[in-house]
């Protein structure tokens, strides 16, 4: 339970004081249903409702105060005259800023990694937080997997949680007593400003590729939204992926320091560059070779599909940065654990049913799954996929031509249809297809028939909803989980 704070203090430098009650705040939101007695109501403009609307409702539930965003000319009620309610400029950039000062600045008391990308941010954190704590440094994760010290998290919903609840976050997890921190910043959070007040010691660049283009509009408004984690101050160091151009352009806006990492299986790494090759898969592992500073060693990784060499690489550039030597990794990495949902293997007792969960959803996600996983395959390789709905239709044919591309067999099935049919997510998938699939809509009798029809030498990747236990029909969230399906399918029976 924090403290109660002065109400004018938080807002010091933010706004004319004469215009902010005097008074102490207990809390503070920013969604007017968990309005407490003497909480202040933070009303700003959401994308799927407008805080100023709900005005009245914060008050009769007892707030203390309401702070709104000051919009001349186009405020949806009046407010101007109501007490305790006071206009801010620019309130949703403030927010981040509001939240640290009142749970005091939790951030700044730890080191925090911010990881962004399009994908691998969840592993990266995942696997970074247990190497850090593993080396000595306590870490937890906030993001898409939960909040917590792994493998013990709590779901919160959101990649990146809004501002006051990643402030809460860090004040219960430095509680805690968490020293590190490693935070996956999506670019919807970083577009809405989530991040303010989050002080931020080292940045993360995994990669770029199509995604929430139904969000951002165009690809350069989203790789604009990315790159603007880098270009903050205050950062300590930088680390990139040089094997995506965007790379390049972090380099130069960012003024921080910066290792770059890349995958490569020809020649040693430079005097600046970190440079891991694969040396070869097992069915359970990544043998890597890592290159940086003209040191060289070996490092074995429990984990499934070579594009996670590039993860690890990411991990690795984060220690190094943090001062912990090379040569201390080896132990460290190969007790590392996959992330739920993440290029996570099951196999029945006797071996002879395979199967991977991943929570691919981009057409790059998809590719180096199934590509990742052919060396792993001495049969077919099955696919079980689709897409969500109201969500960016243009990667739909794109994953469509990919599954087609890169398996054997490939099964479209229901992933979070929303509010379209799943006929028409279909057949959008479908419009970048020109071989035979078959079309299961009922997601568990697709992964059931997959599996039954599977021969012994086969590996069946089930993509989309990873880690996630809800299907999202409608408005409705309806329990279930690719990860309990698959084990459930693979019992023996009793």
């Amino acid at each position: 339970m924090m403290a109660d704070q002065s109400l004018q203090q938080l807002f010091v430098g933010l706004v004319d004081l004469s215009a902010v009650p005097d008074c102490r705040i207990r809390g503070l939101t920013l969604d007017s249903r968990q309005v407490r007695p003497g909480y202040l109501f933070l009303a700003i403009p959401g994308t799927v409702t407008d805080g100023r609307l709900h005005l009245q409702d914060a008050l009769a539930a007892g707030a203390m105060a309401v702070a709104y965003e000051a919009d001349p000319g186009e405020h949806p009620v009046q407010v101007a005259a109501a007490p305790g309610c006071f206009a801010v400029k620019d309130l949703h950039k403030r927010c981040g800023l509001l939240a640290a000062r009142f749970y005091q600045h939790p951030s700044r008391q730890l080191q925090v990694i911010a990881v962004t990308g399009t994908n691998g941010k969840s592993t990266v954190c995942w696997l970074l937080a247990q190497a850090l704590t593993a080396a000595g440094r306590k870490c937890a994760v906030i993001g898409t997997l939960g909040c917590g010290f792994p493998p013990e998290v709590t779901t919160t919903g959101l990649t990146t949680p809004d501002p006051i609840r990643l402030q809460q976050q860090l004040a219960l997890l430095r509680r805690q007593g968490a020293t590190a921190v490693a935070v996956e910043l999506s670019s919807h959070g970083l577009d809405q400003y989530r991040d303010q007040g989050l002080a931020v010691n080292r940045a993360v660049f995994t990669n770029l590729s199509r995604d929430h283009l139904d969000y951002h509009g165009s690809f350069a408004d989203y790789e604009a939204s990315k790159l603007r984690l880098f270009c903050r101050p205050g950062l300590d160091a930088v680390i990139v992926n040089d094997d995506d151009p965007v790379a390049m352009r972090i380099r130069q806006q960012s003024r921080a320091p910066i290792v770059g990492y890349r995958v490569s299986n020809a020649g040693p790494a430079s005097a600046v560059d970190l440079v891991i090759a694969v040396v070869h898969a097992t069915d359970r592992a990544l043998v890597l070779r890592l290159s940086y500073r003209a040191k060289a060693l070996a490092l074995e990784v429990p984990l499934l599909g070579e594009f996670n060499a590039s993860n690890i690489a990411a991990v690795v550039g984060v220690l190094l940065t943090l001062q912990i030597s090379i040569a201390t990794m080896p132990p460290i990495f190969c007790e590392l654990q996959a992330p739920p949902g993440r290029m996570e293997y099951f196999a029945s007792a006797d071996q002879r049913r395979r199967v991977v969960v991943d929570f691919a959803h981009t057409p790059d996600a998809l590719a180096r799954a199934l590509c990742s996983l052919r060396p792993h395959t001495r049969g077919q390789l099955w696919c079980v996929f689709g897409c969500g709905g109201d969500r960016d239709t243009g990667k739909r044919p794109q994953m469509g031509a990919v599954a087609e591309q890169f398996a054997d067999q490939v099964i479209l099935t229901d992933d979070n249809v929303r509010h379209e049919t799943p006929e028409a997510i279909i057949a959008d998938i479908e419009a970048g297809m020109q071989g035979p699939h078959r079309v299961i809509h009922d997601r568990l009798l697709a992964i059931r028939t997959v599996l039954a029809e599977a021969a012994a030498q086969d590996l069946v990747l089930v993509a989309g909803k990873g880690h996630e236990r809800t299907q999202q029909i409608g408005d409705a969230y309806q329990p279930f989980c690719d990860r309990d399906v698959v084990q459930d399918l693979l019992r023996p029976a009793a």
